[in-house]
C-alpha cells in the first residue's frame, strides 16, 4: 500500500505568518492550509488587552490547528502619546504574541494601529479571560 503521510504540524511562526497573510495579503493570494480551519471569533472591542495603556483591540480572524488557536487582533492607540508594545504587557493566557509593528503612533496618526497575532491552547475569548 501507499505510505501514510505524517500529519502536518505548523509551528508558532507558521501560524503567525498564515494569520498575517489573511490580514495583509491580497485575497487572491490567500488560502487556508490543509489541516487548519477558520473559526468564528466575536469582533467585540475591549480596551484592556494591553496593560498600562489605553489601546482598543478587536479580534479580526482566528484559526485552529492541531489543538492551537491563532487570532489576529487589531490594536489601535487611543492615547495622545506614542506607545512601545511589549508582549509581557498582554493580558490573557497566550503561548506567544507577535506584533506586526513594535510601536503605535499617537491616536489619530497614520501609525496608530497595528496587529498582534496571539497563539493559545483555547479559543481567543477563553484565553483572554
Amino acid at each position: 500500500g501507499t505510505p501514510k503521510q505524517a500529519p502536518i504540524r505548523y509551528g508558532y511562526d507558521d501560524l503567525t505568518r498564515i494569520a498575517a497573510q489573511h490580514i495583509y495579503a491580497p485575497s487572491r493570494l490567500v488560502s487556508i492550509p490543509k489541516g487548519m480551519s477558520r473559526i468564528p471569533v466575536a469582533h467585540t472591542t475591549d480596551p484592556y488587552l494591553v496593560r498600562h495603556h489605553m489601546i482598543s483591540m478587536e479580534p479580526l480572524i482566528s484559526f485552529r490547528h492541531n489543538g492551537l488557536y491563532v487570532t489576529a487582533v487589531l490594536l489601535t492607540n487611543t492615547e495622545p502619546e506614542r506607545v512601545v508594545l511589549d508582549p509581557r504587557d498582554l493580558r490573557g493566557k497566550w503561548l506567544t504574541g507577535t506584533f506586526q509593528h513594535s510601536t503605535l503612533g499617537p491616536a489619530g496618526s497614520v501609525s496608530d494601529s497595528t496587529s498582534v497575532y496571539l497563539i493559545s491552547p483555547q479559543p481567543f475569548w477563553e484565553a483572554y479571560k
